[in-house]
């Protein structure tokens, strides 16, 4: 499509130079207006031509007046292997990221069938990953169908992911755990779970106040001294050692073990203040 539209364009600038030599002909009375025109008709067709292309490469994300040379072939890459069996969209057709381009048949295969709640199935794309836990083995898939049908039985959404790698031992209609793996990848500040502290109804790590950080650097202070401060975090996730959170920045020195101590300390603090 490309390279005829560039074909096109060349055809149109030769045809314009025709036409405004045969106009220039003609005031002198050097041709017919039967000449003229057929000039004029043949331009006409070249810029119809050249405005449905125009048209079709916009629809395809392509802007023509920055087009200097045929575009490259464009590559499609599949979530799973297997034979095309049958082609979805005709030539030209405007698909959109999530939507099948071709039907995909697998000599061997299995798929997991996963059922999600609908809120987390509007956000669910193909090629997401979903990672079952199967005995000792995590079987890693990616989704390559959410079915349109909610299962009467769940009233889940159902969704389909092919797996990747072969599998040895596995057991059909078995209903086992898995994670689905959604959304753009985020990155959070990891901090050790013991550094957790609950404090004043939200959750905390206890990093050095302002006022003290450069001493903490330089020497120890008495061991009365309270040279932490609270910081409010928002725990995303953890696993068994550490949790990512919101609320601090890479890099951020915190106390790792034994928090409540601080907190014990702030607490004493608070009370001999209001005592006071």
């Amino acid at each position: 499509m490309s390279a005829n539209y560039l074909a096109l364009k060349k055809e149109l600038h030769s045809a314009t130079k025709n036409y405004e030599a045969l106009r220039k002909l003609y005031k002198k009375g050097l041709a017919s207006m039967q000449q003229l025109n057929s000039e004029a008709i043949k331009k006409a067709k070249i810029e119809a031509k050249l405005s449905t292309l125009h048209s079709q490469l916009w629809t395809l994300g392509i802007d023509p007046k920055r087009l200097k040379k045929p575009t490259s072939t464009y590559i499609l890459r599949a979530h799973t292997d297997g034979k095309v069996s049958a082609l979805l969209k005709p030539l030209h057709a405007t698909v959109n990221p999530n939507e099948a381009v071709v039907t995909l048949v697998k000599t061997q295969g299995y798929f997991v069938k996963s059922f999600l709640p609908v809120d987390l199935a509007l956000d669910a794309q193909i090629g997401d990953k979903v990672v079952a836990q199967y005995a000792d083995k995590k079987i890693e898939s990616h989704v390559t169908q959410i079915l349109p049908k909610v299962d009467e039985t769940t009233q889940r959404v159902v969704v389909l992911s092919s797996i990747d790698k072969n599998v040895k031992n596995l057991f059909l209609g078995l209903y086992v755990k898995s994670i689905l793996y959604y959304g753009k990848a985020k990155n959070y500040v990891a901090v050790k779970k013991s550094a957790l502290s609950f404090f004043n109804n939200e959750w905390v790590i206890f990093v050095p106040a302002h006022e003290h950080e450069e001493s903490l650097k330089k020497s120890h202070e008495e061991e009365h001294e309270i040279l932490f401060e609270p910081r409010v975090v928002k725990i995303i996730t953890m696993d068994e050692e550490y949790a990512a959170v919101e609320g601090i920045k890479p890099g951020q020195e915190y106390v790792s073990d034994k928090s409540y101590y601080i907190k014990s300390m702030l607490l004493k603090s608070s009370l001999g203040e209001e005592g006071h």
